[in-house]
């Protein structure tokens, strides 16, 4: 989410973003911010549901 603020407010929230600190991924900061939310919501739902399966 940080990097996604990052983006849009044209770097007021230069401390929340490591993918704007990251050259690899110059040009698709916005991609790899929503990415990594869709990847932490998989991993927590995940979570979640082993957690309910007593896992």
């Amino acid at each position: 989410m940080g990097g996604l603020l990052h983006e849009w407010t044209d770097g007021w929230f230069a401390l929340w973003s490591l993918v704007a600190r990251l050259s690899y991924f110059d040009g698709y900061e916005i991609y790899v911010s929503v990415v990594l939310i869709v990847a932490g919501l998989a991993m927590g739902a995940a979570a979640e549901s082993a957690k309910k399966r007593g896992l």
